[in-house]
């Protein structure tokens, strides 16, 4: 494998120059990682950390982008904590080469344009000041912010302008996959019905999506009482023994994990 992939010059979870001096050139240009802008590294799939504390989420590859963040104000910083946080939010690459600079949220028309996007370092742990430099996931799997929807696997789009994921109806400018795990069940109701009775409730929660024939969309788990589930919405058709899909982010979730397929390389 190629350096170029092998070695990253700062890890996930942080930002190249994290407590540093962000110098600028005589025009105002900032000048440390310049030659790091706009490459692109390959990473594990893992929560960043070192023994029990470095998680492997799964054998998947985790391609990121080298960005400098350049709010249009010039100083705004990225909050990483709390309430608000940016972090796992989408951003809409720049338009100028080489697609290594951000300043702005993905927002729904940035989608239907065509732009790059990138989900915005999940595990980053320090603000991030303008002119640093961050990774943004472009491809593979990533763990994204997600809006207030009931988000089922399937494709994936932003948010009118917050920078969110929410459920696409169709495949038409999706930015990702949900990979939430899922879970096949034989399930039994009457049409009409918000009582749904399985073979086998095991894993089932509160909150948890359902999709399949005779289940209404944006349908979740509003309650479990042995096998018999209650949901949100009514079946719109009767279901005899057949094939229920359980799985997804709980409704109440504030992320999602996806597979990012808008690859800006």
């Amino acid at each position: 494998m190629s350096s170029l992939f092998s070695d990253p010059p700062f890890p996930r979870g942080t930002t190249l120059l994290n407590n540093e001096n962000i110098d600028l050139d005589p025009n105002g240009n900032p000048i440390a990682g310049a030659e790091i802008v706009g490459s692109v590294k390959v990473f594990p799939d893992m929560v960043p950390g070192t023994g029990p504390a470095a998680i492997r989420n799964s054998n998947r590859l985790v391609y990121c982008l080298a960005a400098r963040y350049t709010p249009v104000d010039g100083l705004t910083k990225l909050n990483v904590g709390g309430t608000g946080a940016d972090k796992g939010k989408w951003y809409v690459l720049d338009r100028r080469g080489p697609l290594g600079t951000f300043s702005t949220v993905a927002a729904a028309t940035d989608i239907t344009d065509g732009r790059l996007v990138g989900v915005l370092d999940e595990y980053l742990n320090t603000e991030v000041r303008p002119n640093d430099i961050v990774w943004l996931v472009v491809k593979g799997p990533a763990s994204a912010q997600k809006g207030n929807t009931v988000v089922i696997p399937g494709g994936l789009g932003v948010e009118i302008s917050s920078g969110l994921s929410v459920t696409k109806a169709t495949t038409a400018n999706m930015v990702a996959q949900s990979i939430d795990p899922v879970l096949l069940k034989t399930g039994t109701a009457s049409s009409a019905s918000t009582s749904l009775t399985v073979t086998d409730a095991t894993g089932l929660v509160a909150d948890m999506p359902v999709t399949g024939t005779g289940i209404a969309a944006g349908t979740y788990i509003a309650s479990i009482a042995g096998t018999t589930v209650t949901l949100s919405t009514a079946t719109t058709a009767a279901i005899s023994a057949g094939q229920v899909f359980f799985g997804g982010p709980l409704r109440s979730a504030t992320t999602c994990r996806v597979n990012v397929l808008d690859s800006a390389i």
